[in-house]
Order: C-alpha cells, then structure tokens, then sequence
C-alpha cells in the first residue's frame, strides 16, 4: 500500500479532508495512477464510512477493485449515487433494474451515474430503445440517457442522435447525444465527426458541459492527440465560413484541456491519448501548422469578415485566449514530465 494512501485515510480519520479539498482530489489521482487492489481494499472502508464527503476516493476504487467492491458500494447508493457508476463498472448485473431507475428518475447526478454504469452492462429486461423514442426531439431530457443507444442494437439511431442534436435538443442538454454516437462505434463514426466540429453542437462549451463529453467521446473513438488534429486540419480546410473555423479550433482547445484534467474517464471504451504531454505540444504547437499562428489566423479571417463575436457577450479573442492558456497547459505538462522521469530514472 501506498504511503500517500495511508497519509488520506489518517486525514479523513482527523477530518481534515473534505470533498473538494484540492489535496484529496490530487492524492486520489495519484493514488488512480500508482496504486494496485491494496489501496483500494484500505480505501473502501474509508469511504464507507462516509460516502456522501468521500466521492473523490472512488475512481481509485473503480480502478483497483474489484467486484465485491461493486456490492458493498450498492449498498450505500442512497447516500451518494454516484457509487452507481462504479457499480456498473465492475458488471454487476443485479443492479440493473436499481440504475435504471435511478437513469429515468433521478436528478441530474444520479441520472448521469445512472447511465454511465449501465453502459456496462447488459441491461436485460429493459426497453432503451422505447424510452429514446419517448424523448426523441425534445429540447430538454435526462441528458445522459442518448448514450445508451448503443444498448438497442441498432444502427439507425446515428442519424436519429445526429438529427436530435442538430435541431431539437438544447446545447446544455446535447452531452449524451454526443457520447451515443461514439459509442455507437463504426455506425456511429461520421456522425460524431459532423457534430463534433458543428457549432450548432457547442461542444466546446463548459459552461454547458457538453465539452465534458466531446472529450469522453474522442477517447472512445481512439483517436489520440494525433487522430484529433488529423481530423481537426481536414474539417479546417474543408470549411469556408470563418466561424466553423474558429469554433473547430476552441473544439480542439477545449477537448485537449480537458484530457490535460487527468479525470477517470469512467468508460471502458474510452482509450487515452497514446501520446505523451512532450509528443501532444509538439503535435499541436511545431510546424507550420502550430495551433497559435494558425488560430491568429483565422481569428483575423473572421475579423475581416466583420464578426467581432463567436455568440453575443463572448468577443472573438476569445479564441486565441483558450490557445494561449492550452499552450501554457501544455509545456507545464512537459516540465513536470520531464521533472518526473529524471526522478524515476535509475542512474
């Protein structure tokens, strides 16, 4: 077992460590990173303990544990339904009918965590298909619930997800369409790639959230930081209205920024970014086609054309803001990486 893990149980032990304590969160993804089935037996009773203060223990549990883990953690859903996620996570199929319910009645949490664990399993017994077509067109749904398209085995819901996303749902309600179609896998490829660069999707946007999924959507494409940029320069150079342009660049931002969070994906399907940070800046930021001159670019295309804002109240210098900050990001990354492997290297 780790030292840190037993350092984060003396902590909850003294309560000097709550939910979103930033050195709690940052130790948990340590320990996620570097620990085995030792931390997470230590870890278990801790949350249990506590479950509703203790959420950020369980990616470690869902990555070092096991499925008796799955059991012991269903038992405290009622006091953090987050558990219902990881609970999926490990196949635990007696769950079923309990996340489903949770999917079509809970709030917004429970509804997320809901769906992301019964994208695990196999969820017998229960008619996906009947309740998409109940929402199919609103504006406004369980947002997560799209997602599980992939449960009806059929291929035609890409275009149907595709079309909800484009002119019925809301931006701040369009992540589990988004994630639906790249788990729809093959069927569901070119239709994630239309609405992936669309600026009718906003799925750059943090504010909606929608970027959250964008980035869970790629990872489960496989694409990596190379397939993304790849794709990124065809949609580029295939556009001819400025503001696809400068919204494919915030798209790309705003998905590698959030591969830079380090979070759990969550998602069997999803397979990180080959890359390393060194490969990921040189990829983006060398050549030249290094993202920075590129966006300085099209920021002035735009310009010229008249446009002054990307939507009212967000003026177009916006996006050269989030390249800046991504560059920066990025060779943060870097140094630490570098700082890192001298550390670990043996002389």
């Amino acid at each position: 077992m780790l030292d840190l893990t037993r350092e984060l149980i003396r902590r909850h032990e003294r309560g000097a460590a709550g939910r979103h304590d930033v050195w709690v969160r940052a130790a948990a993804r340590a320990i996620r990173r570097a620990g085995d089935a030792h931390d997470a037996a230590a870890l278990l009773p801790c949350f249990l303990d506590d479950p509703e203060a203790r959420g950020a223990l369980l990616p470690v549990l869902a990555c070092h544990g096991d499925r008796s883990t799955a059991a012991a953690l269903l038992a405290v859903h009622d006091r953090n339904p987050e558990v219902l996620h990881v609970v999926g996570w490990f196949g635990h199929e007696p769950a079923t009918l309990i996340l489903w319910d949770h999917a079509l009645q809970g709030d917004w949490d429970a509804q997320c965590s809901a769906v992301l664990g019964l994208l695990h399993l196999r969820c017998d017994g229960i008619d996906v298909a009947a309740e998409l077509r109940r929402h199919e067109g609103r504006g406004l749904f369980p947002e997560l619930l799209p997602a599980l398209a992939v449960k009806t085995g059929d291929p035609s819901w890409a275009r149907r997800l595709l079309d909800w996303g484009t002119t019925g749902a809301s931006t701040d309600c369009n992540g589990g369409l988004l994630l639906g179609l790249a788990l729809l896998g093959a069927a569901g490829r070119d239709a994630f790639d239309l609405a992936l660069w669309s600026p009718a999707w906003e799925t750059w946007s943090g504010s909606t959230g929608t970027v959250r999924w964008a980035a869970r959507g790629v990872l489960a494409t496989g694409w990596g930081v190379a397939g993304l940029r790849s794709r990124f320069d065809a949609h580029v150079s295939a556009a001819t209205d400025p503001a696809d342009r400068t919204n494919a660049v915030l798209v790309l931002t705003g998905v590698v920024d959030r591969w830079l969070d380090d979070e759990w994906t969550g998602l069997h399907a999803a397979v990180e970014p080959p890359e390393t940070r060194e490969q990921a800046f040189r990829l983006l930021f060398e050549g030249e086609r290094a993202l920075d001159r590129l966006a300085e670019r099209l920021v002035d295309e735009a310009g010229d054309g008249g446009r002054t804002e990307i939507e009212p109240g967000l003026p177009l210098r916006f996006v050269l803001r989030q390249v800046y900050d991504l560059r920066r990001r990025l060779e943060d990354a870097v140094h630490h990486e570098a700082d890192l492997d001298a550390r670990t290297r043996t002389p």
